[in-house]
């Protein structure tokens, strides 16, 4: 740095005489021996190189900063732009494995109620649903319910599960779409369907030779108490020339009340069916499930295509099977 006395700028050089001494003192700073250039209309987009060699140093060091200020605040916009960029994209797109399990968990349940909030909402044209008994949890518990169970382990929700499975596929070859539900399932809730049927089986204890055979009861209060006759015509002619099984006469409050009717959009028929009873008629259960469901699957097709079994009349149906609504 060149000396100066105290309150007074730097004197030049006597090398510099080709420029005026009062610009030299004004300006503060020595001007190469050039031609003198056009004054530029914006002399900040001058490049730093082109003249920061040429100054005195405190004003070197102040240019300097200032480079070195513009640079931080561009890579900071580049860094903030970037962050913006990949939050955006982890929005749209979020793995489970960068979640903790218990906002997986969260995520999947907001997931799982939407997709439910959907299907309440829309009416599917050709829409069946099999409600596989005793399955998924039950809500006063909180514990699996396995229904009537065997000494030998044979449980009801398995019998129950294997035959709803299998009538699920018979319907879908038939281009139907099958929602396969739970005992407790929340899309229950206002369901519409063309038909609801759910699929349970009796008690596995002996009680006497006569309790063999399966029993179907429609809603005792009914909204539509002329489908449910239907159905239940339906499924009662297909399903005992399926299985050879009589109909048993005992039909419950349980069942008339069964609680999933009570869930049903107004305008949705829906049964309860017990195949049999796991005791007396536990091989036709275990060993001829085909059998059992396609009499389920063919029972359903019947009351979806309006057919009636052999020698009945929609009077007739009506008259012995439909419970008027109070």
């Amino acid at each position: 740095m060149r000396e100066s006395t105290a309150g007074s700028p730097a004197r030049p050089s006597q090398n510099s005489a080709s420029v005026p001494q009062t610009r030299q003192a004004d300006r503060g700073w020595h001007r190469p021996e050039r031609p003198l250039l056009k004054r530029r209309s914006h002399p900040q987009e001058i490049t730093a190189a082109s003249y920061v060699s040429d100054l005195p140093e405190e004003e070197e060091e102040r240019v300097e900063i200032v480079i070195r200020f513009g640079t931080v605040f561009r890579s900071m916009g580049v860094i903030l732009l970037t962050a913006v960029v990949v939050a955006t994209l982890l929005t749209w797109w979020t793995p489970n494995e960068f979640l903790p399990q218990k906002s997986a968990d969260q995520l999947a349940i907001a997931h799982a109620t939407q997709a439910r909030q959907q299907l309440a909402t829309h009416i599917p044209e050709r829409t069946i649903g099999i409600v596989s008994g005793h399955r998924g949890i039950y809500p006063s518990t909180g514990q699996l319910d396995p229904g009537a169970v065997c000494p030998d382990g044979l449980t009801e929700q398995q019998i129950n599960e294997n035959v709803a499975i299998k009538v699920k596929s018979l319907l879908e070859r038939e281009d139907y779409q099958v929602d396969l539900l739970d005992e407790f399932d929340e899309r229950l809730r206002s369901y519409h369907a063309l038909a609801v049927v759910s699929i349970h089986a009796d008690s596995c204890d002996y009680i006497n030779d006569l309790a063999t055979g399966f029993k179907i009861a429609g809603f005792a209060y009914s909204t539509v108490p002329d489908a449910d006759a239907r159905l239940v015509a339906c499924l009662t002619d297909r399903y005992a020339a399926a299985t050879g099984l009589p109909l048993h006469p005992s039909i419950t409050d349980d069942m008339t009340n069964y609680h999933n009717f009570q869930e049903l959009a107004p305008d949705t028929p829906g049964v309860v069916i017990e195949i049999g009873f796991l005791h007396l008629d536990r091989i036709l259960l275990t060993e001829r499930a085909d059998a059992v469901a396609y009499g389920i699957a063919d029972g359903i097709l019947c009351f979806l295509r309006n057919e009636l079994p052999a020698g009945e009349s929609t009077e007739t149906l009506l008259e012995t099977t439909a419970t008027p609504v109070p």
